[in-house]
């Protein structure tokens, strides 16, 4: 059974922020090595892409320093990050993997558009995620002194 929420997604590229929501994500990201794995649309779109060997490896034994962040897609009415997707370069071409809930790729796939398509760049809710995030991460800080 589908959410409602999940319907009201927005994308944001860290090309155009908001900067908080990108830090947030790196800071959530910065410990996580293992990447599940073993969901059914994962599994699907790897039996057929193609996926080589030494994207796996790179899966599997995550590391954000290896990986750029390129998009996330953000609850409209919480301003939390629901998703993130990561690009790892290969013998010149670009793979996406998207990381959702408890650090498990959702997909994957060969890139070969700019993926800046229905990305949200300026207005209200953008400026609402970056209150959101900033906030957010101000809290997870405190925390951590």
């Amino acid at each position: 059974m589908e959410r409602k929420w999940k319907s009201e997604l927005i994308r944001f590229s860290a090309e155009f922020g908001p900067k908080s929501l990108f830090d947030r994500i790196k800071y959530k990201m910065r410990d996580v090595h293992v990447l599940g794995i073993n969901g059914e649309h994962f599994k699907e779109r790897l039996k057929y892409r193609r996926i080589p060997q030494e994207i796996m490896d790179h899966i599997v034994s995550f590391d954000i320093n290896e990986w750029r962040l390129v998009s996330a897609e953000v609850r409209k009415d919480k301003g939390k990050f629901y998703n993130s997707t990561w690009e790892y370069s290969y013998l010149g071409k670009r793979y996406w993997i998207t990381v959702g809930l408890n650090n498990t790729v959702m997909t994957i796939v060969e890139k070969t558009s700019s993926g800046l398509v229905n990305t949200l760049k300026e207005g209200e809710l953008y400026d609402y995620v970056d209150m959101v995030n900033r906030q957010l991460m101000e809290n997870d800080l405190n925390r951590t002194i």
